[in-house]
C-alpha cells in the first residue's frame, strides 16, 4: 500500500509541474494561480456530489485467505 501510494504522488509530480508550467506560460503567473484557487476551491463539491456523502456502513467482506 504505501509503495502504491508513493508511487501514485512521486510519479504524478514531474507531468504536475509541466501542466502548471504550461498553464503558467499560456495564461501568466497570476491567471495560473486564480484558476487553480478556483480549482482546489471546487473540489469538495466531488464529495458532496459522490454516494460517499450517503454511506453509513461500509462492506465487510473481505477475502482474508
Amino acid at each position: 500500500m504505501t509503495a502504491t501510494m508513493r508511487f501514485l504522488v512521486w510519479g504524478v509530480l514531474p507531468l504536475s509541474g509541466l501542466l502548471a508550467g504550461g498553464l503558467g506560460q499560456v495564461a501568466g503567473v497570476r491567471g495560473a494561480l486564480w484558476f487553480l484557487t478556483a480549482a482546489l476551491s471546487a473540489t469538495p463539491l466531488v464529495l458532496l456530489c459522490s454516494p460517499l456523502r450517503r454511506m453509513r456502513a461500509f462492506d465487510t467482506d473481505t477475502a482474508a485467505g
